[in-house]
């Protein structure tokens, strides 16, 4: 009995996790979708194609490492995945734009000043 009521909250903890991570993941994609597409009209656009390329991803990746596990065992599989988690953190750092406006934040630094003297 106690061994059930260990592995039912573990679960319960794991599934609270996973829901959190969701909704935070929901609400920043929103808030970079919103960023880069301010005053384009084509929020809708990039919604729809952020949304099929994560549709997309998460099908292929359970698929390819199914694959690899299958034919090159669970630690290729692995590292595969953490190999193509490395490269889109790298695209990301490397192609994602800045943009935070430099003159807004000079206008504030200027405003703060302002305010203090």
């Amino acid at each position: 009995m106690i061994k059930k009521l260990v592995i039912f909250g573990v679960a319960e903890l794991w599934y609270e996790c996973k829901c959190r991570d969701a909704g935070i993941f929901g609400v920043m994609q929103l808030l970079v979708i919103a960023n880069l597409t301010k005053g384009t009209g084509h929020f809708n656009l990039a919604q729809g194609a952020i949304g099929a390329a994560v549709g997309i991803g998460a099908s292929l990746s359970n698929s390819l490492a199914c694959f690899v596990a299958k034919e090159a065992g669970y630690n290729a599989s692995f590292l595969s995945m953490a190999a193509i988690a490395i490269s889109a953190l790298a695209f990301f750092c490397l192609f994602m734009p800045e943009t935070k406006s430099t003159s807004h934040s000079l206008n504030s630094q200027s405003e703060l000043t302002t305010v203090g003297e």
